[in-house]
């Protein structure tokens, strides 16, 4: 039996902000069936203004989980110039929103 290694986190860092992906792992039962499908947590935070190393802060980052049918709309997702892929979620807590599109400067 082999078992698949996932990452811990994947992070993307620019001079203002960063985005840390997290990947909460598919669980299934004795007899192999998923139980629960997983997911990506998306972890956004803003640098702190004015400081010179760029030092994020965590304190205030916003976590949006990312689903199966998120993760497929974002694939399936092949941008036109000015387009948006949009992702709303609405809980009794918060309501949390991304909008992803191409950038001028990609990499």
């Amino acid at each position: 039996m082999s078992y698949i290694k996932y990452p811990e986190s994947v992070e993307f860092y620019k001079k203002r902000n960063t985005l840390q992906m997290k990947l909460k792992k598919p669980v299934s039962d004795d007899n192999g069936k998923i139980t629960d499908s997983g997911c990506v947590f998306f972890e956004v935070a803003n640098a702190i203004p004015g400081d010179p190393d760029g030092k994020i802060d965590w304190s205030t980052k916003i976590i949006m989980k990312i689903g199966v049918n998120d993760i497929a709309k974002i694939l399936s997702f092949i941008p036109k110039e000015g387009e948006e892929c949009k992702i709303f979620h609405k809980t009794a807590n918060a309501t949390t929103s991304i909008n992803l599109k191409l950038g001028t400067n990609p990499g």
